[in-house]
């Protein structure tokens, strides 16, 4: 069963009916969370600023949330291997260093 009190903070964030807060809350198990994203696949709220993202198992084919992810993960990614060069190019630096030091 799900309470008064979570149906109206559901309402209070996302502006959506009684009726649909409470058929949101239920058909997450009551997690408030899974209610705000079950109603943004329904249509009923917008998304927040810069997309967001969420996985359906169901999901089968390519989306614009999964484009979106896909654009996330290239980016970090990207970070990443920058990162590990710029580590790599500081290394070998050292190791230069060392290297003259002991000479």
């Amino acid at each position: 069963m799900i309470d008064l009190e979570k149906v109206e903070k559901l309402r209070e964030k996302t502006g959506v009916s009684y009726e649909d807060a409470k058929e949101a809350l239920e058909h997450s198990g009551g997690s408030l969370l899974d209610a705000i994203i079950y109603l943004e696949k329904q249509g009923k709220v917008n998304t927040p600023p810069g997309g967001g993202f969420y996985s359906d198992a169901d999901n089968s084919g390519s989306t614009q949330d999964d484009d979106h992810h896909n654009h996330q993960n290239e980016s970090f990614e990207d970070t990443v291997r920058q990162c590990c060069e710029y580590l790599s190019d500081l290394l070998d630096k050292c190791i230069d260093e060392v290297k003259r030091a002991f000479r």
